[in-house]
């Protein structure tokens, strides 16, 4: 049922979603785009079931789309395209000698999304597709790496170009820390399991496609090399990793090492480290080789075309400046130096700039980025849940909890968020979210399936466990709750919230812990505070003009129970008779 349920609370959730991404700049926006932050855990298969479970519904649409775009371009049968890619690729066995974990990952996506195993790892095969197909003009992506130097920021951003299909579908996920893995940071859409991204510890990964350079069926794709990247705190294994590990794909890969900054052209032969050899120690790259010649035989001349023209751009603004800050290089991402080939690329039928982003390196590690162009929306600051205050920032911190219902089941996909800070997250298959928020931040709001939204004062706690019962729909009764989910209590829970009434004001608004005599009144705001002991877990939430409603409480130590008071099915039916007599 809660499967089912957080389906449904998909739908509600992207329309939630759409104005917590990127803020309009006084130019016009064609589009209004969203950024959709969602929190995942643990590794492997469980992963990968989490990432198919909350992004299901969308996972399917943009399936459908990749088959309606290649069937047109190929003229073919997508199944047909399907089977005749996975003849040439070979990469199975490549994947689970190197990433093993991500083999199990995309099968946990597919399994989660109810979508056929190879449907999805296509879409993590997006590079050697382009590859197979030969898709020449499609690769259209700009890379900046910025050494830090002098006391100032080290950074890595680029413009993820990708397909028209994938507009609308910006993700930014949030994968936790474990014992071997750093927290990271990754930007991809649903299905992928990334296209760039950036770990706690300050490690992250730039890349854009070489289509000159030789390629292998058989050798380990692009994205699951982004993500062994990113599973890494260490300088020396990821620099021998890269130059080491069997490339499938020509790419040109911009790494950013906490602080310092790396280019390596990459070919299923050969890998080529690419230093411009400029004074401030940038590098910059599009798609077209400059440092490794193993070139594919049609390759013939130098690029004059578009990739030629953008490394043009982005050389001409990043090669000679002394001093760097994010505001340069943001300048640069939004370029249209040339207007018909511009680093900022404004989605048409062909494709448009995905996404944007400029990740910091030193420091407190960060990430700013737009869903879609950057000309067409504000930087949206995201940290990391282990970030600290450095002197002179703002303080941050990270807010986490559970979000259950009235009988303590898990509030799948529910929202948390701060609409006038633009940030929120959706809880998880057991209910939990983790939302980094700065200090500035005084209230989160909860909604879910479509419901009217509550808000929740912070306190000065990091906990915030909430049950929200909001006003008519969601089958209001006076009944004790469904027990089924009932836990061993093994302390008392410190229990704060409002009880307000539906569409008149409640009288005499009071929380009762059910089986006692033990009741406490709300205030003129409708606020109220109570323990409740360890061996009891039902409050009953009354007035003198509304009928009960009932919560189970889990095992917390504190939780904030929020409720709307609302007449049952056979109240509501009283009234209307009453007001059908009255206006007769």
């Amino acid at each position: 049922m809660k499967y089912t349920t957080f389906i449904l609370c998909c739908l509600f959730c992207a329309a939630l979603f759409q104005n917590l991404g990127a803020q309009s700049e006084p130019s016009p926006q064609p589009y209004q785009r969203r950024l959709r932050e969602v929190n995942l855990s643990g590794s492997g298969y469980a992963l990968g079931l989490q990432h198919g479970r909350q992004l299901k519904k969308e996972i399917g649409e943009i399936v459908v789309k990749w088959k309606k775009s290649v069937e047109n371009e190929l003229k073919q049968p997508a199944d047909t395209i399907v089977k005749q890619f996975f003849a040439y690729a070979r990469f199975d066995e490549t994947i689970k000698k190197w990433t093993p974990k991500l083999y199990e990952e995309v099968r946990g996506i597919a399994d989660g999304s109810g979508q056929a195993f190879n449907d999805i790892m296509v879409h993590n095969l997006l590079d050697e597709f382009w590859v197979w197909q030969d898709a020449r003009a499609k690769h259209h992506c700009s890379g900046i790496g910025v050494p830090a130097r002098d006391g100032r920021p080290g950074y890595i951003a680029q413009n993820m170009d990708l397909e028209g299909y994938t507009d609308g579908y910006q993700v930014l996920l949030r994968l936790a820390k474990t014992d071997k893995t750093p927290e990271q940071l990754i930007l991809t859409y649903p299905g992928l399991i990334a296209t760039n991204g950036l770990n706690e510890a300050g490690i992250g990964a730039c890349m854009n496609t070489l289509m000159q350079l030789k390629a292998s069926p058989t050798d380990l794709p692009v994205a699951f090399i982004v993500r062994r990247i990113l599973s890494s705190t260490d300088k020396d294994e990821v620099l021998r990793f890269i130059q080491t590990v069997p490339h499938a794909s020509g790419q040109n890969y911009i790494l950013g090492i906490k602080g310092e900054v790396y280019d390596f052209e990459a070919s299923c032969n050969k890998v080529v480290r690419f230093d411009p050899q400029n004074a401030n120690g940038t590098v910059y790259h599009t798609n077209h080789p400059v440092a490794n010649d193993d070139l594919k035989d049609w390759y013939k001349e130098p690029a004059k075309g578009s990739s030629a023209i953008r490394f043009a751009s982005v050389q001409g603004r990043m090669a000679g400046l002394e001093s760097i800050k994010d505001a340069d290089i943001k300048a640069a991402l939004r370029a249209k130096d040339d207007p018909k080939h511009p680093v900022c690329w404004a989605f048409n039928q062909w494709g448009g700039t995905f996404g944007s982003v400029v990740m910091t390196l030193t420091g407190n590690p960060k990430l700013q980025i737009t869903a879609g162009p950057p000309d067409e929306s504000e930087y949206k600051e995201v940290r990391f849940s282990t970030g600290k205050t450095l002197p002179g920032e703002e303080g941050w911190r990270t807010v986490t909890g559970y979000f259950m219902d009235e009988t303590n089941q898990p509030m799948i996909g529910g929202g948390i968020y701060s609409k006038s800070l633009n940030i929120g997250v959706v809880s998880d298959i057991e209910g939990k979210y983790s939302l980094a928020v700065p200090s500035s931040c005084r209230e989160l709001k909860f909604t879910y399936d479509g419901a009217d939204y509550k808000t929740i004062r912070l306190t000065p706690s990091d906990t915030l466990n909430a049950v929200i019962l909001w006003y008519g729909g969601f089958g209001i009764t006076t009944e004790i709750p469904d027990l089924s989910y009932r836990v061993k209590r093994s302390r008392p829970t410190l229990v704060t919230g409002t009880i307000v009434g539906g569409n008149i004001k409640a009288v005499r608004p009071y929380v009762r812990i059910e089986g006692t005599e033990t009741k406490v009144y709300a205030d003129n705001d409708g606020n109220y505070t109570l323990t409740v002991p360890q061996e009891h877990d039902i409050l009953s939430f009354e007035s003198d003009n509304y009928p009960a409603r009932k919560v189970l409480l889990g095992d917390f130590e504190t939780m904030n129970v929020s409720v709307s008071l609302w007449p049952t099915p056979e109240k509501k039916e009283q009234r209307k008779r009453w007001w059908k007599k009255r206006k007769n």
